[in-house]
């Protein structure tokens, strides 16, 4: 009988959409995909809509052309949800942690990042940024004021900054650069992240599926929690569902 309920849920979550928001970047997108997964394997349809913007993601979610998102509430978007948290709610933890900071290749003769300025000459006193507006570049800027660090940010993009990263690894070459994890690159690249002593970088930081205030998908299945990620420190292009 149990599973006949099951299959009968599953039966009606097929002739339901649920409009997903998720964020085009390296760091959530992979997120976005797996939570996609497992709500289509629970029977419904998965429409994911891309943003490069939180304030546009949370535009939407409140006017209702999404139904859930996947957000850094307590970090990154602190902001947004302070704004809207009386429209909106917490669904579940999706992961529950993304660890970000500054990154050499791991053959430099550096280990923290107190000890930036002795390679300073090594690299131009320049630490290879991504976007601007982005928490990591804030909390980059942060620790460049707390440690007295000789060095220039060099603003651009997530795609630039792993230009730059390839380039000085396959020629050995010493670089400084920001990475985060889950991320495909913290794999991919012979990279170490650089100790933080005086804890200028944020701490790990849990990814949140939100929802709009009262909606529910109007399956059985509606009370099932989200999946939490707990380990998705090391994520390859090819190990994301498509």
């Amino acid at each position: 009988m149990a599973c006949t309920a099951m299959g009968a849920g599953v039966s009606a979550a097929q002739d339901e959409t649920i409009r997903m928001g998720g964020m085009v970047w390296e760091d959530l997108n992979p997120i976005s995909l797996i939570i996609r997964k497992f709500l289509e394997h629970q029977g419904y349809t998965v429409e994911l809509i891309g943003f490069s913007e939180w304030g546009i993601s949370f535009g939407a979610l409140t006017r209702g052309d999404v139904d859930i998102l996947a957000s850094q509430i307590n970090y990154v978007t602190e902001d947004y949800w302070a704004r809207n948290h009386m429209r909106l709610e917490k669904v579940s933890v999706l992961s529950h942690g993304l660890d970000q900071g500054v990154v050499v290749p791991s053959y430099m003769d550096v280990d923290s990042i107190d000890q930036l300025n002795s390679v300073r000459d090594q690299v131009d006193g320049r630490i290879i940024g991504i976007e601007p507006g982005s928490g990591l570049r804030r909390n980059v800027a942060n620790a460049v004021d707390e440690y007295a660090l000789d060095y220039e940010i060099i603003d651009g993009s997530t795609a630039a900054m792993i230009a730059a990263l390839s380039f000085a690894l396959e020629r050995e070459e010493p670089i400084v650069a920001m990475l985060w994890e889950p991320s495909w690159m913290a794999g991919a690249f012979d990279v170490k992240f650089l100790a933080d002593p005086n804890g200028t970088m944020r701490p790990r930081r849990p990814i949140t599926g939100l929802q709009a205030r009262g909606f529910r998908l109007k399956t059985p299945l509606s009370a099932r929690r989200w999946p939490a990620f707990s380990s998705l420190s090391r994520i390859s292009p090819g190990s994301v569902p498509t």
